[in-house]
């Protein structure tokens, strides 16, 4: 009798999601490796899934392990770049945009990094050079929104990914940078930032159409900010910390494009500005910036369900100025600024999951 492990590669969220522990007379055609899926475990042999609800032929032990709630670092960006955009589609990522330290100009450099190889790659630039700007995904194009080209600019384009072609489309109404975006049900939300026509740090928040390629000004946030991040999930938007007339902010609201209605919810624990944010698995992250004292490292997890910020694993390097996005279930932090300086660094969080047992009838 020879008793073996053998991870069978079903997965979820990147993460194996069924394990197999057990013991056979041999391990079978595979070799030691032993069984290749569940209806080739034996009788007695134990899995982990990622349900308490027992898959067929098993029956739940009553007991569960927590796997992740670890940061990894992946292939770095081909260029070192801060004040970047990022977003994820098609089972890619992309980062957008920046501040190049070498000639310490706006670039219009966008590089696409493919998570089942760990590699980046350059495909087809901006037609405008920027930063500060801010970039969401829908209906398969990624889109760059304003910034800081050789001014201000309320510059849109388009990426699609299949054609590697950008398009400029509608323009934003007002022109900003320093603000933050996101999409959510075929819409995209720009969010905040310094209105550079009027001078000043504003709550205006902006939706963009795709399918008929205009802009409508939609509820403002109850607070004018900069400098924040903004993620959607379950259908909603928020945005989260940043800095506006009354200074640093920990503040978090929360928008309902159903309704056109922002509400404040429960506040980072944390005040933090030049911070980054991504939603996964129906939580939304809040990614490294600065305390108001220097660089962090300090990673948030925000529940919509309860409500409630968790404080989760650190970054294993602290950036502000940096950009995320979230695919396959786990969140990119990308580039930004350390205390050396402006970095091509990129880490990968796995967010904590809970695995439970379950035994072979």
């Amino acid at each position: 009798m020879k008793c073996y492990k053998n991870i069978i590669r079903y997965t979820l969220l990147g993460f194996l999601s069924l394990v197999y522990f057990g013991c056979e007379e041999s391990p079978g055609p595979q070799g030691p490796t032993g069984p290749a899926g569940p209806g080739q475990i034996p009788t007695g042999g134990v899995i982990l899934f990622e349900s308490a609800s027992p898959p067929p032929g098993f029956s739940f032990v009553g007991n569960s392990i927590l796997v992740g709630d670890t940061w990894r670092t992946v292939a770095p960006m081909l260029v070192n770049r801060a004040r970047l955009a990022a977003t994820a589609v098609n089972g890619k990522v992309y980062s957008i945009g920046g501040l190049d330290p070498a000639s310490w100009t706006s670039t219009s450099s966008v590089e696409e990094y493919d998570p089942s190889t760990d590699t980046w790659r350059t495909v087809a630039p901006m037609s405008v050079a920027r930063h500060n700007l801010a970039a969401a995904a829908v209906n398969g194009k990624v889109y760059a929104i304003g910034g800081v080209a050789a001014g201000c600019t309320n510059v849109v384009e388009a990426y699609d990914p299949s054609t590697d072609t950008w398009t400029t489309v509608a323009p934003m109404p007002v022109t900003r940078y320093l603000h933050a975006a996101a999409a959510v049900n075929g819409k995209i939300y720009a969010i905040g930032g310094f209105d550079a026509t009027n001078y000043k740090i504003t709550s205006l928040v902006e939706e963009y159409d795709p399918s008929t390629d205009t802009w409508t000004t939609v509820a403002p946030m109850s607070v004018a900010r900069l400098r924040h991040a903004a993620a959607a999930v379950n259908g909603k938007v928020y945005a989260i910390g940043g800095n506006g007339p009354s200074g640093f902010t920990n503040l978090v609201e929360e928008y309902d494009p159903s309704t056109d209605t922002w509400t404040t919810v429960a506040p980072m624990s944390v005040t933090r500005y030049l911070l980054a944010a991504a939603a996964v698995n129906g939580k939304v992250y809040a990614v490294g910036g600065t305390d108001t004292f220097d660089h962090t490292s300090l990673v948030e997890e925000y529940d919509p369900s309860t409500d409630t910020w968790t404080t989760v694993a650190p970054m294993s390097d602290a950036r502000v100025r940096l950009a995320a996005a979230a695919i396959n279930g786990k969140v990119y932090a990308i580039g930004g600024r350390d205390t050396s300086g402006i970095t091509s660094l990129v880490e990968k969080y796995h967010p904590l999951i809970e695995f439970f047992l379950h035994k072979k009838d």
